[in-house]
């Protein structure tokens, strides 16, 4: 498999987790939840991904430095996300 295909099936497996909390967030605003400091700390992130994995797409899968930080913090949160 070379990297071009590897690379496109990542984006799209990650682009389905990302539209899923995006999903979630839009639900959220539709059933009354306000910006609450706990909304915020899960909207932030989720908004970093997904401009992270737009800018990767578009430049033809050139490494993006946002998609890396919100894969660090995906990675850092993942521990506490078990408990």
């Amino acid at each position: 498999m070379d990297s071009k295909k590897l690379f496109t099936a990542i984006s799209i497996i990650l682009g389905l987790l990302l539209g899923y909390a995006f999903y979630n967030i839009v639900m959220s605003f539709v059933n009354g939840y306000s910006l609450e400091s706990k909304f915020i700390l899960y909207f932030l992130p989720v908004g970093v991904g997904i401009t992270g994995l737009l800018i990767f797409m578009t430049s033809g899968f050139k490494k993006s430095g946002l998609l890396r930080l919100y894969m660090c913090y995906e990675l850092l949160s993942f521990p506490f996300t078990l408990v």
